[in-house]
Parts: structure tokens; C-alpha cells; sequence
């Protein structure tokens, strides 16, 4: 099959049902993190033997589901990409050429072998971690401090026009880093994902804005996020940061926001 360039319509096939029991070698589950236990439950009682490759992020602890009849036969993987669907049906966004792939501390198994040379046979630049549940946490922080200063701003559109936005964006984000560490993370381990927001804030505006401006598919997964899970994202994480007795003074500013009245 053809991979569609950035900016062409493609129409997927689509279907509604899986049969049981079928003779699969790999199934895919990209959800929202909050639709991710449901989906693995279905999964497991209607595909037997092939690997279930998780593709997209995760809140809870991944390893509490990465058990059952899908121990060992889970594997975990994170695109850069990101889209929504409009009322019509129609979904936008893109994927990038490179994936995020990793382990829980541990080697990776055949099947987490085999996912990644599956990738770079495709063309993906294959990105190894040894602590992916850090690694993935720290992501789903930094898209919550976007999320919550992309509301405050009125748009994602307004947000990555604007340097000020972005570092008040980068602002809350470094808030949110202490909610990981108070999780367990060795936040030392990650340096190469937080220095990027250990710069003066202003001139990480400047730089988040200069990248997006000139790449269009990275501004396009930024921009075609979908409100609902902007909210839930920043519930979570203010609701665990209150939990772990964290501060997080920016992200409760904008609560009103993103919590239904």
C-alpha cells in the first residue's frame, strides 16, 4: 500500500467488527489513554495469539496492564502524530517519521524486537527507552501544560502564534515535572526531554514558535487536537498533582476551564 503524502486525502477501510479468533499476527490498539483498558479487554477475548502493539500514551500504570491473558504479548510503542475527527467524519492531522518504542526496565522481548524492526522496515527512525513509563508520564505532562495555556489562550491556533503563550505554556509545564518525580521518576534520567524547557522561558517561546512556524506537519498534530481530551488531560493531571500534594498554582488557575460546571 502507498503511504499518502502530508496534505493528502486518503480513505481508510474501515470496519466495524472483529471477527474471533483469526488467524492475526499483530493487532494495533491506538486509543485515547482513557478508552485503553476497555479496548485491551476486547482485544483479549477475541484475539488469542498475536502481538497487541499499544500505540499512544498512558496515564495509570502500564504495567498493571500488561497482565492476564496479555501478559507477554503486549508491546508499547508511541507515534509522534496527532489528529481529531470533525462532525462530518473527516480526520485531520499527520504522523511523523520517527516512533517512540520502549520496555518497563527490562529487556525488550521478541515481540518488542520485532515491533521495532517492524518500524524500520517501514522507514520510521526507531527511538529506544528503558524506562518508557517516565518517559511516556513526561509527555502526557507536557501535553497537559499546552493543553491547559492552548484554553487560557482561546486556541491552539492563538497559543502557537504567540511567543508570550508558549512561554507561559513552558511556565506550567515545569510546574508539572515535580507530579512525575512525586510518581517515582528518576527525573534525571529524562534530561534530554526536559532541558528542552530548562531554557530562560522567553527564548523557549521563541523557539517552540520558530519550530512550528516551519514545520508545517508538527504544527498540524499540535493544532488538530481534540478539546475533550485537552480537558480530561488537564483534570488528570491536576487531580493527581493534588493527590501527591504537588503544587501546581498555573495548571489550578485555568481549572475553570476544563472542568465541567
Amino acid at each position: 500500500m502507498r503511504v499518502p503524502t502530508f496534505g493528502e486525502p486518503w480513505v481508510p477501510v474501515i470496519k466495524s467488527s472483529l471477527p474471533v479468533n483469526q488467524p492475526y499476527d499483530l493487532c494495533v490498539v491506538a486509543v485515547r489513554h482513557d478508552r485503553l483498558k476497555a479496548a485491551l479487554k476486547d482485544v483479549e477475548t477475541n484475539i488469542e495469539k498475536a502481538t497487541v502493539l499499544v500505540l499512544g500514551n498512558v496515564w495509570g500504570n502500564p504495567k498493571e496492564l500488561s497482565t492476564g491473558p496479555l501478559e507477554n504479548r503486549l508491546a508499547w510503542a508511541y507515534p509522534s502524530a496527532g489528529g481529531s475527527v470533525d462532525d462530518q467524519g473527516t480526520f485531520s492531522g499527520a504522523l511523523l517519521a520517527n516512533v517512540h518504542v520502549g520496555t518497563f526496565e527490562t529487556d525488550p522481548t521478541t515481540r518488542q524486537q520485532s515491533i521495532m524492526s517492524l518500524f524500520r522496515e517501514a522507514g520510521f527512525r526507531v527511538e529506544e527507552h528503558w524506562d518508557f513509563q517516565g518517559w511516556l508520564w513526561l509527555q502526557f505532562v507536557v501535553g497537559a501544560g499546552l493543553a491547559a495555556q492552548s484554553l487560557q489562550a482561546g486556541s491552539v491556533e492563538r497559543l502557537v502564534g504567540s511567543p508570550v503563550q508558549l512561554k507561559k505554556a513552558i511556565l506550567t509545564i515545569r510546574e508539572l515535572f515535580p507530579v512525575v518525580a512525586a510518581r517515582g521518576i528518576e527525573l534525571r534520567r529524562f534530561s534530554a526531554e526536559t532541558a528542552p524547557f530548562a531554557f530562560p522561558a522567553w527564548l523557549g517561546g521563541l523557539i517552540l514558535q520558530t519550530t512550528l512556524r516551519s514545520q508545517e506537519p508538527v504544527r498540524t498534530i499540535w493544532e488538530a487536537g481534540d478539546d475533550e481530551e485537552r480537558h480530561l488531560v488537564c483534570r488528570e493531571v491536576l487531580a493527581e498533582a493534588r493527590r501527591l500534594q504537588v503544587p501546581a498554582p498555573r495548571l489550578e488557575a485555568g481549572e475553570s476551564l476544563f472542568t465541567p460546571s
